[in-house]
């Protein structure tokens, strides 16, 4: 079953703020974006951070979770407790291992809160996501899944994924379903012709988005002055300069000229140096090139070169 909301932000915080509440306990990866973490914050519950990515700290934080409630007498039916990450990170850009994120939270006895926004429609064989490129299955592995329509999909708005609880329980709980006006029919009609053809046309868009993927990765490791800091199965790719800087500020600095040579010259990257609000920890500054099933190799390799020359200008 799914639920949706008229704008994928407020589809993706509502959601974890509609199942968390005061006195529950958020277990969540240090590096979600923002749209995760307004629901984190505003759900007012218990949080306790994990380093990013890092499954031998995220077991560190429950056995400390576990210790603590040893030491109290709190028995564990007593909380609610989530584990709260994304598939693919918008501001790193890897992958998130769901299936070792299923394997903890059984073991400890958690719920998952998986928000695939940017991996569903770009990673997986069938481009469902990360939990289907691990071989998880929705609801089964994972309860509760938010999903933005306004990447892969080209729409407007949100929606959950999980059981006939999970979706009941937000169309009274759900802040951005109840108190926010409904989605336009139109929009609903365009996500659903996407994921018609994403069903009908995968295995064509995919092999087309692995081409364009492939040929990033390729072009970017003949850049000497970065470092790619993404998984190569990531249509985002993320890469840091390797020039020799005493403050983030001088980093940051380089950054946004990169950025600015790059836009100048007709192709459009992102600068990570804006992404400061709301984030428990700032991500490091990079520079984040997306690719997609409708570019052509022609189009990658001038992405490249462009970039190449705006690198090597800016880093000496």
């Amino acid at each position: 079953d799914a639920i949706m909301y008229s704008d994928g932000a407020s589809a993706v915080s509502s959601a974890v703020a509609a199942f968390a509440k005061r006195g529950d306990l958020l277990v969540v990866d240090e590096g979600v974006y923002e749209s995760l973490q307004t629901g984190i914050t505003l759900s007012r519950a218990t949080v306790m951070y994990f380093k990013h990515n890092d499954m031998t700290d995220l077991r560190r934080v429950l056995e400390k979770v576990d210790a603590n409630d040893e030491r109290i007498g709190r028995n564990q039916g007593e909380q609610r407790r989530f584990i709260v990450t994304e598939g693919l990170y918008k501001n790193y850009g890897d992958l998130c291992p769901v299936d070792e994120i299923v394997k903890l939270k059984r073991e400890f006895g958690y719920r998952l809160i998986l928000d695939e926004s940017f991996s569903f429609g770009a990673i997986g064989p069938n481009g469902k996501g990360a939990a289907e490129e691990y071989k998880m299955a929705f609801m089964d592995d994972v309860e509760i899944v938010t999903l933005s329509l306004e990447n892969a999909f080209g729409s407007v708005g949100g929606i959950c994924i999980g059981d006939e609880e999970v979706v009941d329980h937000q169309r009274l709980s759900g802040a951005g379903y109840c108190f926010s006006a409904s989605a336009p029919p139109f929009t609903a009609s365009a996500a659903i012709v996407a994921l018609e053809t994403l069903q009908e046309k995968s295995c064509k868009l995919l092999e087309a988005l692995t081409v364009s993927r492939e040929a990033l990765y390729s072009g970017l490791k003949t850049i000497p002055q970065i470092e790619i800091t993404s998984d190569e199965r990531s249509p985002i790719a993320f890469v840091r300069l390797l020039g020799d800087y005493q403050t983030r500020a001088e980093e940051e600095k380089a950054v946004n000229e990169v950025f600015t040579k790059c836009l100048d010259n007709g192709v459009a990257v992102v600068s990570t140096s804006h992404v400061k609000a709301l984030m428990h920890v700032k991500p490091p500054p990079s520079i984040r090139i997306t690719v997609t099933a409708a570019h052509s190799l022609s189009d990658v390799d001038h992405a490249v070169k462009v970039l190449k020359k705006a690198v090597g200008s800016v880093v000496r």
